[in-house]
Formats: C-alpha cells, sequence, structure tokens
C-alpha cells in the first residue's frame, strides 16, 4: 500500500478532555482514461464527463517552507486565522454550556486564546511525497497536531454526558471551520466543489503522464511502483518488513524525484484548471458560501470580545 495520508478533521470528546482530532478525507478516485484531446470519462462520484481544460502555469500555488499549497476554490474558504477565531469561539461556547454559567473564569479564557494560535494540520500528500526538506526535517507523513483542548482537563467521568450534549449543542455546533483544504467541509457544497479538481486532476493524461515521469525517477533509484485498486497511477510501495527509516528514506527519494521536475506546481496547476471550471460554473453559490464565512467569523470576534478573549 502507498504510505500516502490524505486529510479531514472532527471533534470528538473523550472522557477527560474535548479536543480536535484529525481523520482521513477519501480522495475518491475513478478509473483511468480519457485524455488531453477527449473528454473525461465520469469519475466514480458520478461527476460528469468535460473536456479537459487548459491549463495555466501558476494558477495553484505552492509553498515549499510548508509543504502546503493553495487551489483556487480556497479563496472561498475560511483562513487558518478565520478558522482559529471559529474555533476559539467554539470553545466558548462549551464552556459557557458545560459550566452552565456565562461568565469564564481565566483559566477558560486562556484555553479559548490558545485557539487563536493553533497551528492546523494539513499533509497535502495526495499524489506522493514532495518537499524532501521539509520532511526530512519533519519526519513522514509528518506528526499532526491536535490543536488546544475543549473544556476542562480533569472530568469527571459522571460529567462526559453533559459535556457530549454540549458539544452537540446548537451553540457549539454553530461555529464549525470552513476550509476543506484541513478537512473542514462545511457546507457540503463546498467540500463538492473543492475535491471535484483533485478527482478530475486524477484521470487527466497530463496528470498520468507526469506521474509516470517522476515514477521513472523513483524506478531508477531502486524503489518499485505500483497501482493500488482504485487509483490510476503508481505510487511508491514500502516494502512489507521496512522500517520507519527506511519507509521516510524512500520517501525523501520520492520527494526528491518529485522537486527535480516541479511535480507538484504542476499538478496543482492541473487541480486548479479544473477548479477554475467548477468556480466558472457555481460561483454566485461559492460567493455566498464566503459571504456566510465572513458573517459567521464576525459573529465568532463579537462573541471573543464580549467575553475577553479578544
Amino acid at each position: 500500500m502507498t504510505d500516502r495520508p490524505d486529510n479531514a478533521a472532527g471533534f470528538t470528546i473523550s472522557v477527560r478532555l474535548a479536543v480536535l482530532v484529525l481523520a482521513v478525507l477519501s480522495m475518491v478516485v475513478g478509473c483511468a482514461g480519457g485524455g488531453v484531446d477527449a473528454p473525461l470519462p465520469a469519475t466514480s462520484t458520478g461527476l460528469p464527463s468535460i473536456p479537459p481544460p487548459t491549463v495555466v502555469p501558476g494558477v495553484g500555488s505552492v509553498n515549499m517552507d510548508t509543504a502546503t499549497i493553495t487551489v483556487p476554490i480556497d479563496a472561498y474558504t475560511m483562513s487558518v486565522h478565520d478558522m482559529n477565531i471559529i474555533l476559539a469561539a467554539r470553545s466558548v461556547q462549551f464552556d459557557i454550556c458545560f459550566f452552565s454559567r456565562d461568565t469564564l473564569q481565566a483559566d477558560e479564557i486562556a484555553g479559548a486564546r490558545a485557539w487563536l494560535t493553533n497551528v492546523p494540520y494539513s499533509s497535502h500528500w495526495y499524489f506522493g511525497a514532495w518537499d524532501a526538506p521539509f520532511i526530512a526535517k519533519n519526519g513522514w507523513p509528518g506528526i499532526p497536531q491536535g490543536g488546544p483542548s475543549i473544556g476542562p482537563s480533569d472530568y469527571d467521568p459522571s460529567d462526559l454526558p453533559h459535556a457530549l450534549d454540549c458539544g452537540d449543542s446548537d451553540a457549539v455546533g454553530e461555529f464549525t471551520p470552513s476550509s476543506p483544504m484541513y478537512g473542514f467541509g462545511n457546507p457540503d457544497a463546498l467540500e463538492r466543489y473543492w475535491g471535484e479538481g483533485f478527482e478530475y486532476a486524477a484521470l487527466d493524461q497530463r496528470f498520468i503522464d507526469l506521474t509516470n515521469q517522476r515514477n521513472a525517477c523513483i524506478v531508477s533509484q531502486g524503489y518499485t511502483v505500483a497501482v493500488d485498486p482504485g487509483n490510476t497511477v503508481a505510487q511508491l510501495q514500502n516494502g512489507a518488513d521496512w522500517s520507519a527509516e527506511q519507509i521516510l528514506a524512500a520517501n525523501i527519494v520520492v520527494a526528491q524525484c518529485a522537486d527535480a521536475m516541479s511535480y507538484t506546481q504542476q499538478w496543482v496547476d492541473i487541480v486548479a484548471a479544473y477548479q477554475m471550471s467548477t468556480i466558472s460554473q457555481h460561483e454566485a453559490e461559492l460567493v455566498a458560501i464566503k459571504q456566510s464565512n465572513d458573517a459567521l467569523v464576525a459573529k465568532a470576534t463579537d462573541l471573543l470580545k464580549q467575553y475577553g478573549v479578544m
């Protein structure tokens, strides 16, 4: 199997604390086929066949310092700063519910403030490793950051039902981030539109050719690639008995092969081309989502000021 994590996130409340945890966002990819001169086949999600769009270099961006990418529909989602404000407000609303009072203690204010500087985890290894220096420094695939806790750190087991009720309350649930890049597909349409570009790109012959070129480099370094079920292109195959150090070394080689040919920038540009097509079809809806996001961030900001967090 390919050692290639994807992204998503959700909230859970354990016996001792409520924390932001990371799960996986399944990037559903259909069968191989299609090409530059022919419409792409429908994907497994039922997307319609469309002519491959013209790729304009640089529409998407790649940050080699943080191993992150930016694609066009990100403009309609919440920024990291916005998400942190939302998560801080969520923490405030949880405390108000859990302690059944309308004021916050100093430690609760500090707990909410901790969200304002949170660095959310988002691995961008959708199509294999890249950014070799980042991986060499941070490991493979990197360690997800859980974020600050929500609620007290010393739950009594008898408080768990109440904590779960608060976590499920409308007041807390209202403050949910909106950024598929970081695993928050709120609303569902935003996640769908964002993901379409990746699904279509994985079927594009330009992407397949690009990945085959990268794979030739990987094989030349003595590693094996193979196509896993549901994928359109081959990825690195780990040995069954490889140690963590061997897996890290192999993925650094994959990343070096990718970096040498600007692989990531090229596939990001293909994704961006499809996302621009999606934007042209759904711009009014995306603008409305952005306006709703901005209004929620403004509401969260007012709440944080009201309770002395900001």
